[in-house]
């Protein structure tokens, strides 16, 4: 095949000048719709001595908040407060500091005699075929306590892998039933680390919904009988639709979330929502061992040398008692130091953590929680927006048929798989961007360039070969290829946006 040689091979300098000006223009509507990270503002509401003291503690840390959610509770009675904006509703997702139900709910039937501490699996769910029997032997003390040697979430590497992706896009990693999770029992196997305190999403899942095993009772409602309703939680919910002023989560970097869902993890916290003043009261009762099944904050097992644990609650060397949470938009912790008698609840509807918040709450020293949520996200992002700035522009400004180490030559092929590909790319650095330690500006800029480059090709499109130098076949397999995951990757990216 002979190629047909380019009328023209030079940029005039009249056309970089236009493509410069519409970059800047694209640039300048692109901050528009970019990356907009959340930041905590001082708004509040409700008890404005608690709401200072929460500014003052988060201090210039806003970066990542949107609403926090705060309960006080001391000896004189609780007090509640919100200092930014609540996403719509007071109720929050709590994630894992729902374990804390399943705990409680295990110490209060272990105190009425309906189960024992050394119960197995197998006693709970005696039609489970487990493929390891060690599985079966496993007692219901150790799952409480995360000993079991089961591993953090069942299903394998692929529910890990899931795990991660929608730790980054913002969406709903779980949805099992109850039957799904026995089938990932029955088919899972007990690690070298049985006996140690290893944190296991799916052993307190298992927990959960072997004490409804036992008691002939849907775990939600075994919760709602033994602990809500005795305490008056009447605002918090378990595996309920999201409906109703419930407040919708996001990422710090000012993506909206999926909410997280599924019967069989319940018990994990997946599913469960409250408010912080529902959250006090649970603490308040705690602390004065008036809640039932308090004996589950008796810390029993260490953990290491700083933390022990008991039924679900941990308790720290210098005597807080606490646990925390995490869902793919909401942040939650609750604690109290018995000796101060003093408890806090914070609730926050984005990813960034609040962990830090209620300890210094408490009077603790605890170090700010790192805004890269993902440690390599942040290189990620670079990558990207250099990918998005660089690619089309230095396909502009090349010659066919002229190929260099940094710089492919020009042609028709190219330029439709390039621009598909800076789409792309465009797209996936916005969602996935981490825009709390990159500048959003930044995306902004690399959008710009690339309609810069796109501007320019265009101008050069009727003067360039169809396809510039490589082997047919080859290229033809590449383009195919490259425009089918680019196209993908685009319909994924628009599905979420």
């Amino acid at each position: 095949m002979t190629v047909t040689a380019p009328r023209s091979t030079v940029v005039p300098m009249r056309a970089l000048v236009i493509a410069a000006l519409a970059g800047v223009v694209v640039a300048a509507l692109a901050l528009l719709v970019g990356p907009a990270p959340h930041r905590l503002t001082d708004a509040s509401g409700g008890d404005d001595a608690l709401a200072a003291q929460v500014l003052d503690v988060v201090g210039d840390e806003t970066g990542g908040y949107r609403g926090l959610s705060v309960a006080r509770i001391t000896g004189s009675g609780v007090v509640t407060t919100l200092v930014g904006d609540d996403g719509g509703g007071p109720v929050f997702e709590i994630g894992s500091a729902g374990k804390v139900f399943t705990g409680m709910v295990l110490a209060d039937l272990i105190a009425d005699g309906r189960v024992r501490a050394d119960d197995t699996l197998r006693t709970a769910f005696p039609d489970v075929k487990f493929a390891d029997p060690a599985v079966g032997d496993v007692t219901l003390a150790e799952l409480a306590s995360h000993r079991s040697g089961l591993p953090r979430l069942g299903g394998g590497p692929s529910e890990l892998l899931n795990g991660a992706w929608t730790n980054v896009t913002g969406g709903d990693p779980y949805g099992q039933s109850v039957d799904d999770l026995l089938d990932e029992a029955a088919n899972t196997s007990v690690g070298d680390g049985r006996g140690e305190v290893r944190y296991s999403n799916f052993g307190m899942a298992l927990l959960g919904q072997a004490l409804a095993a036992r008691t002939g009772t849907p775990y939600p409602q075994l919760v709602t009988d033994r602990i809500l309703r005795p305490l008056g939680m009447s605002d918090t919910t378990i595996d309920a639709d999201p409906t109703g002023e419930w407040a919708e989560g996001a990422t710090a970097s000012g993506r909206s979330a999926s909410a997280w869902t599924g019967a069989g993890y319940a018990p994990a916290g997946i599913g469960v929502r409250s408010t912080a003043a529902d959250m006090a009261k649970l603490v308040a009762a705690t602390m004065n061992g008036t809640a039932p099944g308090a004996d589950a904050t008796t810390p029993r097992w260490d953990q290491n040398d700083k933390s022990r644990v008991g039924y679900a609650w941990f308790t720290t060397a210098e005597g807080l008692t606490w646990h925390n949470g995490a869902t793919g938009g909401f942040r939650s912790y609750v604690g109290y130091d018995e000796a101060a008698g003093e408890g806090v609840v914070v609730l926050g509807n984005t990813n960034r953590d609040v962990e830090w918040i209620g300890i210094r709450l408490l009077g603790g020293d605890a170090e700010p929680s790192d805004t890269a949520l993902v440690p390599w996200q942040w290189a990620v992002t670079i990558f990207l927006v250099l990918y998005l700035a660089a690619t089309l522009p230095f396909l502009a400004v090349g010659r066919p048929g002229e190929a260099r180490w940094y710089q492919a030559p020009p042609d028709r092929l190219r330029i439709v798989q390039s621009g598909l590909a800076t789409v792309a790319v465009a797209l996936l650095a916005h969602r996935l961007g981490d825009w709390l330690t990159i500048p959003p500006p930044f995306w902004a800029l690399g959008v710009g360039l690339a309609a810069a480059g796109a501007l320019l090709l265009a101008l050069r499109w009727r003067d360039l070969p169809v396809r510039s130098g490589g082997t047919v076949w080859l290229r033809r397999v590449t383009f195919v290829a490259s425009v089918a995951v680019s196209l993908i990757v685009v319909v994924a990216m628009l599905a979420l946006w």
